[in-house]
C-alpha cells in the first residue's frame, strides 16, 4: 500500500516519505486495520515504495490495500489538520514542564528562579518591548518556519543533530506549530518559560566570550545587562535598556549594523527555537498516544 498512518503524529503519511526506521519510531500502521506495517522499496527504475503487513494472508492485505486506496486526498488533509491541532493542544499543555525537565532537570529550582527573575522590570521590559513584537512579526509574516529551519540547519551544520529524514521533518513541523502558538496572548505562561530559560543560558554564554577580545565589549554589555536586570528596579532597568537601544554592533557579528538590543533579541529568539527543537516530542507522544509497540 502507498499510505501509512502514524499512531504518534496521528497523520497519514505517503510511503515515499517514510524510511525503514520510521515505521518503528513513528509507529506506522495500516490506515485500514491499524496493524503494524514495514517499508519496502522495489529496485526498479524508478524505485517503487510501498508498505506491507507483517503476518497476514494475501486476501487480507489486498482488502486493506483497496480500502486505503479509496481514502480521498481531501479527507486525508482534513484528518491530518485535525490531528495536528489535537497534538498541538497537548504539547502546549505540557510545554513548560518539558522545557524545564529536558534542559535543566531540577524543575523546582528553575521554576523558582523564573518566578523571581522574570517578574523583575528589566526582563519584563525587554520581553514586552523587543522580543514579543519581534516574535509576533515573525509569526504574522509567515517567517516562524524560516526561523526554525535556520536554527536547525545551524545545529546540523555543527554536528549537533541530523538534518534529513521524516523524524527530523516531523520535529521541525511540531516546533513550527508550537512556536506559532506560544506567543499568542493566551499562551503567555509558556512564552515566559521559553524566554526565561533562554535568558538564563545566554547570560552565561555571553559572559564566556570574554576570551574573544574582538567581541568582548558587546558580549560583556549584554551579559551584564541580563545579570543586573534580575535584581534592579525600574529606573536602572530603563537606563540599561536605553543603552542597548543606542549601542550599535556591526559586521562580522551581524550582517548589517543594528542596535545591541536587536542583537540580543536575535540571540534569545534562536536560543528559544533551539530549546523547542530539543524537546522529546516523540517520547511525549508515546506517553499520550502510545498505540502499538513495533
Amino acid at each position: 500500500m502507498k499510505l501509512g498512518y502514524s499512531m504518534l503524529s496521528g497523520e497519514h503519511i505517503h510511503s515515499e516519505e517514510i524510511d525503514y526506521t520510521d515505521c518503528k519510531d513513528l509507529q506506522i500502521v495500516c490506515p485500514a486495520c491499524k496493524e503494524p506495517v514495514f517499508k519496502v522499496v522495489r529496485a526498479t527504475i524508478p524505485a517503487i515504495h510501498y508498505l506491507s503487513h507483517y503476518e497476514k494472508d494475501k486476501v487480507y492485505e489486498e482488502e486493506c490495500r483497496l480500502r486505503v486506496a479509496n481514502i480521498r486526498s481531501d479527507d486525508i488533509a482534513s484528518y491530518n489538520a485535525t490531528s495536528r491541532g489535537q497534538r498541538l493542544e497537548y504539547f502546549l499543555s505540557v510545554l513548560k514542564g518539558a522545557i524545564i525537565k529536558t534542559l535543566h532537570g531540577d524543575s523546582q529550582k528553575i521554576d523558582s528562579w523564573l518566578k523571581k527573575s522574570m517578574n523583575r522590570p528589566g526582563p519584563q521590559m525587554f520581553f514586552e518591548r523587543c522580543l514579543l513584537p519581534a516574535m509576533r512579526h515573525f509569526i504574522s509574516s509567515g517567517l516562524a518556519g524560516f526561523l526554525v529551519d535556520e536554527t536547525l540547519e545551524f545545529e546540523a551544520k555543527h554536528g549537533h543533530r541530523p538534518n534529513t529524514g521524516l523524524i527530523v521533518s516531523t520535529v521541525k513541523r511540531i516546533a513550527k506549530d508550537v512556536l506559532s502558538h506560544v506567543f499568542t496572548s493566551h499562551a503567555r505562561g509558556n512564552a515566559i518559560v521559553l524566554y526565561g530559560t533562554a535568558y538564563l543560558y545566554l547570560m552565561g554564554s555571553f559572559a564566556s566570550f570574554k576570551h574573544e577580545d574582538s567581541f568582548y565589549p558587546a558580549a560583556s554589555q549584554m551579559a551584564e545587562t541580563l545579570y543586573i536586570w534580575q535584581t534592579c528596579g525600574r529606573e536602572n532597568a530603563d537606563v540599561l535598556f536605553y543603552e542597548l537601544l543606542h549601542t550599535d554592533i556591526g559586521p562580522p557579528f551581524v550582517q548589517e549594523t543594528m542596535p545591541l538590543s536587536g542583537k540580543m533579541a536575535s540571540e534569545i529568539e534562536h536560543e528559544m527555537v533551539r530549546r523547542l527543537s530539543w524537546i522529546p516530542y516523540l517520547e511525549l507522544l508515546k506517553k499520550k498516544y502510545g498505540g502499538v509497540e513495533l
